[in-house]
């Protein structure tokens, strides 16, 4: 969900959000893309990080990234994310098909 309102931010009601699930060998894949502000180079290594944000005072904890990476990894998943300036930013997570 963080991922989701991260991505309306960034599009500042003018742009789009596209959301996608395949099945990929064992593994359900979203992928979450939008054509918003992007994430600079030089933050992409450190989105995940605790307490790691972009916003002004008071507008984020920068948790909600940790939070999404550590529930995905907890099962056992994977999250990627390609981003370029300007032109918006594109997330994968990658999780596993449980036997049922």
């Amino acid at each position: 969900m963080n991922i989701l309102v991260n991505a309306a931010q960034s599009i500042e009601k003018k742009g789009r959000i596209k959301v996608r699930t395949r099945h990929v060998d064992r593994f359900v894949e979203v992928t979450i893309e939008d054509n918003g502000c992007g994430i600079a180079p030089e933050h992409l290594g450190k989105i995940f990080d605790p307490f790691f944000t972009t916003k002004d005072v008071g507008k984020g904890t920068g948790l909600g990234m940790n939070i999404a990476y550590n529930i995905i990894h907890k099962h056992n998943g994977a999250i990627d994310v390609d981003s370029t300036p300007g032109c918006g930013t594109t997330f994968t997570v990658r999780l596993p098909v449980m036997d049922g």
